[in-house]
């Protein structure tokens, strides 16, 4: 075993490693059935990733809506509270963030071919 620069990234990784940790890149002898199911494996990863920030950012926006319901004065109280306020926009732009990288990543051009 040695370590060896990774030709896609240049990052250091072992000789004997099937892909490179850092960029996913298959390694050594593989044929072009093998790289592609890699690179498909990676890109169902990413989409996960990215299916998972947008689930969390939806409940960021629900638990600050249900937060300024809540506070008193119950219901929809002008001013909403800050912290409750920030929950919800924070949620609002990392949904609208998420839906944006899913997008991107389902485009034809960044499917893996």
């Amino acid at each position: 075993m040695a370590i060896i620069r990774c030709p896609e990234c240049n990052e250091r990784i072992s000789s004997l490693a099937p892909t490179c940790p850092h960029c996913e890149a298959p390694q050594g002898e593989r044929t072009d059935e093998d790289r592609l199911r890699i690179r498909q494996r990676h890109w169902r990863k990413l989409i996960y990733r990215a299916t998972n920030v947008v689930y969390a950012a939806m409940t960021m926006l629900v638990v600050g809506a249900i937060w300024w319901w809540m506070i008193e004065p119950q219901g929809w109280a002008l001013p909403p509270p800050a912290s409750a306020l920030g929950l919800v926009v924070f949620g609002a732009a990392v949904y609208l963030v998420g839906r944006a990288w899913l997008l991107w990543l389902k485009l034809p051009r960044n499917r893996p071919r």
